[in-house]
């Protein structure tokens, strides 16, 4: 390979790799949650109830995921940085709305009593989760505030060395929980809570020592208003993809014995999320680089991608996935054998992610992310109609639940790049004039 091949890998390797792993540490931290609770008693139960709470409060902490890029993109000037904090403020007070409604009132305890067939103890124990968890819409939109403004600046060796302390922080305090015998919910949820008010009061700390301006000022006239024109597309995208398993646990909850299929698939998806979010991080990556030299970036999002899906591969279909399920989180019985179906199912997300994750790159460069939005309703509309239709047909369990996950995304891919066909797109335009990094 040329010298001159080599050294733009070697810059987007160093850029790349701490988002891998800052990445890496918050699926980490799913892995110990599910660990953690695997070893109280009764086990599957409190594995579906914190599956159906966290994957209800997901659907609102969604809606912000998407704000590292937008800072990544707007903030260029004095004047974009205080509307744009201003508009994350903003918007985590307004999304806690909703949590809250769910977790005290009485309507909200009959919506979630209808939308997962619950009740009981089961229904407490969600409602009490979410009692939990609602400061932590708040807490993580000023994380990605930071956590935006800190890629930027190129400093994502910063995130690295913050995530650790998050995660350190996080497996403490669960392991104390469960020595001191703590309730499941209070261990997950103070864990959560502590480990992410910690890693914002450290990472605003760092951010004022380390960020700059860029010296060339953009954006200096922006208004909430174009903000929300870039952000409810991606917004959409993320809210669409939290309600991925929402949507299968409420037909999967209607059948009988369906505590250990959606332990399972909450397993299994955790797992598979430690491959899938790698992936989700060239989207800083096309930002970055993706305008100068796409097809180098082409070239290493393929490279990763193969990485990933023989990783996946080779923990489903080896003596290594028993080991990480079995001996390091606990995870026995049924619930063992069909989280491991779940994962060979899940092999072929990378594939179709990194194809996305392309277009998607490409979409927020240009700034045009409807296509975004639109290709994530497609997702979740598959996803909807073939759990249906696998409900009806008697055919619904932990593999087919796993593939229409797969299946969505394929649509979903196949949506988000027919409409970027488009001759307008700026990477097109200038891969035609045969645009390349600099050397």
């Amino acid at each position: 390979m040329r010298m001159t091949q080599f050294k733009p890998n070697l810059q987007y390797w160093r850029f790349y790799w701490p988002l891998v792993i800052t990445g890496l540490s918050m699926m980490l931290v799913r892995q110990f949650q599910n660990g953690t609770l695997a070893r109280y008693q009764d086990a599957t139960r409190e594995i579906a109830i914190f599956a159906l709470a966290s994957s209800t409060f997901f659907l609102f902490h969604s809606i912000h995921l998407f704000l590292p890029q937008l800072i990544n993109v707007y903030v260029r000037s004095r004047e974009a940085k205080g509307v744009c904090f201003r508009f994350t403020v903003g918007l985590g007070v307004i999304l806690s709305l909703p949590v809250l409604f769910f977790a005290y009132s009485r309507p909200g305890e009959a919506g979630l009593s209808a939308a997962f067939h619950i009740e009981g103890a089961v229904l407490d124990g969600v409602r009490f989760y979410l009692q939990m968890l609602a400061p932590l819409i708040l807490i993580n939109a000023l994380r990605h505030f930071n956590t935006g403004l800190l890629v930027q600046a190129r400093r994502t060796g910063v995130l690295t060395v913050l995530n650790a302390i998050y995660l350190s922080t996080m497996v403490a305090i669960l392991i104390l929980g469960f020595c001191l015998q703590w309730r499941p919910a209070v261990t997950l949820s103070f864990a959560q809570v502590l480990s992410a008010s910690m890693d914002l009061v450290l990472s605003t700390w760092m951010r004022r020592r380390v960020y700059r301006l860029p010296e060339r000022a953009e954006h200096t006239g922006l208004t909430t208003g174009e903000l929300l024109s870039f952000f409810w597309p991606v917004a959409l995208t993320s809210t669409m993809f939290a309600l991925n398993r929402p949507i299968l646990y409420s037909f999967l909850s209607r059948m009988p014995d369906a505590e250990p299929v959606i332990a399972a698939l909450r397993v299994g998806f955790d797992f598979t999320m430690l491959f899938h979010n790698p992936i989700n991080q060239f989207r800083h990556l096309f930002i970055t680089f993706g305008k100068d030299d796409p097809g180098g970036v082409r070239r290493f999002m393929t490279g990763i991608m193969v990485i990933m899906t023989l990783s996946m591969v080779t923990v489903a279909g080896t003596p290594l996935g028993m080991f990480m399920f079995r001996d390091l989180l606990g995870v026995e019985g049924s619930v063992l054998q069909m989280a491991i179906g779940v994962i060979w199912i899940q092999c072929l997300i990378p594939v179709v992610t990194t194809v996305r994750n392309y277009f998607h790159g490409i979409a927020m460069i240009d700034r045009k992310t409807k296509k975004m939005g639109a290709g994530a309703v497609v997702r979740n509309l598959i996803v909807y109609f073939g759990a249906w239709a696998c409900f009806n047909l008697g055919w619904l369990n932990h593999i087919s639940a796993s593939a229409l996950i797969v299946l969505g995304f394929a649509v979903e891919t196949a949506t988000v790049a027919f409409l970027s066909m488009s001759p307008e797109t700026s990477i097109r335009r200038q891969e035609a004039r045969g645009g390349q990094s600099p050397r």
